[in-house]
């Protein structure tokens, strides 16, 4: 994720074709050049990603790269 803002309280979502989570992480960590890595574990198949806060809100982002 590339935000020039900290992303305290930031959460990426996986969701399924049928909205349902699969997976949450929170944010966490350095920036290196305003990029914030979000790693899961394992592999997941996944229709949409969410980044929201705890409001439900997405904040201001620059860039979401998924892969």
């Amino acid at each position: 994720m590339r935000t020039p803002f900290a992303p305290q309280g930031l959460v990426v979502q996986l969701l399924d074709a049928e909205h349902r989570t699969l997976r949450s992480r929170a944010v966490e960590g350095e920036a290196f050049d305003e990029v914030y890595p979000v790693r899961f574990k394992k592999p997941v198949e996944a229709g949409f990603v969410c980044i929201h806060d705890e409001a439900g809100t997405s904040g201001t982002l620059s860039e979401v790269s998924v892969w």
